[in-house]
């Protein structure tokens, strides 16, 4: 039930942002990987990115929503989902950090708030730190994201995940 109405926010918000903020949107979808508590899992990542503050010198601010969804399965406690709904505030600097940036290379900073659920562990809560680089591969944008997401009540346990998404506009 919980998952439902989480999955169905991130949705809203994405859409809500795609309609009001089409041109400085960067969207991208992915993979992701995670360590977990007991074992790793491998998730689809959809990221949704809004320049909303552009600080000059091809340098900018953005809003980052990027929900992940995972299924893994380990021989103690069978079985897990996982769902990961980060919302993050970056720094961006050279590739793709605003519209006019003509860098081969940027990368980006920041941190936010996440919310995880965990099957079998339950819902967790708290910051998120990231850095990560932007560049092309084969002539396509892509994105490496390394995230470490605090569980500040330990119901479930920090995550670390990596992310590599392509992103889908430029």
């Amino acid at each position: 039930m919980f998952t439902n109405k989480l999955i169905s926010l991130c949705f809203s918000v994405v859409f809500y942002l795609n309609i009001h903020a089409q041109n400085n949107a960067i969207q991208g979808i992915g993979g992701s990987f995670f360590v977990l508590p007991k074992g790793k899992a491998l998730a689809i990542n959809y990221s949704y990115r809004n320049n909303f503050k552009d600080v000059g010198n091809g340098n900018s601010i953005s809003l980052t929503i990027a929900p992940s969804v995972a299924f893994h399965y380990d021989f103690v406690s069978r079985e897990q989902f996982l769902i990961e709904a980060p919302i993050l505030f970056s720094y961006n600097v050279g590739y793709m950090s605003t519209s006019s940036s003509k860098n081969d290379l940027g990368f980006f900073i920041g941190a936010g708030a996440g919310l995880h659920y965990l099957q079998h562990y339950g819902l967790g809560y708290g910051p998120e730190y990231f850095i990560g680089i932007r560049g092309e591969l084969a002539n396509k944008p892509i994105e490496l994201r390394a995230n470490y997401h605090q569980d500040l009540f330990s119901v479930t346990s920090d995550l670390i995940s990596v992310h590599l998404n392509f992103l889908l506009t430029r």
